[in-house]
């Protein structure tokens, strides 16, 4: 399995092939803000792109 890292590394090079800025969003995005949350996931949000 790939680190966490390395997903999101994975994550933006795909972002940047759709020429889509992505914004991190959820537990991570709230560590900028100095809260900690247990998260084992990363989640974007990407306007523009469809499920």
């Amino acid at each position: 399995m790939a680190s966490l890292l390395d997903q999101i590394r994975e994550a933006l090079v795909a972002f940047t092939r759709l020429q889509t800025p992505p914004a991190l969003i959820d537990g991570l995005a709230l560590a900028a803000h100095n809260v900690v949350l247990a998260t084992r996931d990363v989640d974007f949000q990407a306007p523009g792109l469809r499920e």
